[in-house]
């Protein structure tokens, strides 16, 4: 079960795998992050999102194989359920009938390692269909399982559809030092949902400016790289304090821990030295940093974000 602000959950992403992560780096980032003592990950059907047919589900598929391989039966792995193929588009099925195949599906393939299923984009302005849709959800939260909302354009159609589950639903939004405007989307008809922050550091954004061509940013074409100037000079000027960011992604790491509004984050490392920077970074922040570092956050950088 999430919990809020002083016991948030550090999530595994597999978005990439399979694009810029080769099976044998997911398996490495699949050890580390288990012998750390982390136990939640996050897929969806359509991982990886390369766009590329044959690699439709292939994200889950290291990660069975793992489990499997390893003898593991206490993950919690959240998938996201309803896209129909990885190539950016949104064509989905939510029908409950097909929601609950895929229920059955999962259950067979994680077994007790599957904790939750979330809903996977829904563009839909029609009541009826998302009513549809959540009563397939209303069983699985019967059932035990946590269950999840994503990429939802209407959410107060899921509000309306199911009052008694305002406060159940795992919301992922995308969350960072530029923009809180998803969870927002969300928080009017949800203020009580549980909310998990992905793409926190922008895709991989560095404060060098070097990027590799199996980057984030560059299979994504992402061309608008921000300027990470005053988030450099900030840096510098805490650097003596304990627990200091050094990096962006350890400070975007920060903003999202004292963020009281989020309840995990979903990381997503293509590298070992980034999931290691990571998890040592959490660590720092989960013993407490100085109480003059959040101040300085505060005031020097939220403010003028």
């Amino acid at each position: 079960m999430f919990s809020y602000f002083n016991d948030k959950e550090l999530i595994l992403g597999t978005a990439m795998w399979g694009w810029s992560v080769d099976r044998a780096t997911a398996f490495s980032l699949l050890d580390k992050f288990y012998e750390s003592g982390y136990r939640w990950l996050d897929t969806a059907t359509n991982y990886p999102i390369n766009k590329k047919a044959d690699d439709f589900r292939r994200a889950e598929e290291w990660l069975e194989e793992w489990c499997k391989i390893n003898k593991i039966v206490d993950m919690r792995i959240l998938v996201k359920v309803g896209s129909l193929a990885n190539d950016g588009s949104s064509d989905i099925n939510l029908a409950p009938s097909f929601l609950l195949m895929s229920s059955d599906f999962y259950h067979q393939k994680f077994s007790e390692n599957l904790a939750c299923l979330s809903v996977h984009w829904d563009n839909s302005d029609d009541f009826l269909k998302v009513q549809n849709t959540v009563s397939a959800f209303k069983k699985f939260s019967e059932y035990g399982l946590e269950i999840g909302l994503s990429g939802v354009k209407n959410p107060h159609l899921y509000a309306e559809a199911a009052p008694e589950l305002l406060e159940h639903w795992l919301i992922q939004t995308q969350e960072n030092l530029f923009t809180n405007k998803a969870r927002l989307h969300y928080q009017q008809f949800f203020p009580d949902a549980r909310y998990l922050a992905y793409g926190i550091n922008s895709g991989g954004l560095s404060f060098n400016n070097s990027y590799k061509p199996n980057s984030s940013l560059i299979l994504r074409n992402k061309n608008d790289i921000t300027n990470l100037g005053r988030y450099e000079e900030f840096l510098i000027k805490i650097s003596e304090l304990n627990g200091s960011p050094r990096t962006f992604n350890e400070l975007a790491l920060l903003a999202i821990y004292h963020n009281s509004a989020i309840s995990g984050v979903v990381i997503g490392p293509s590298k070992m030295e980034q999931l290691i920077e990571t998890i040592d970074y959490w660590e720092i922040l989960q013993k407490g940093v100085d109480l003059e570092i959040i101040k300085s956050f505060v005031g020097n950088v939220l403010e003028n974000a």
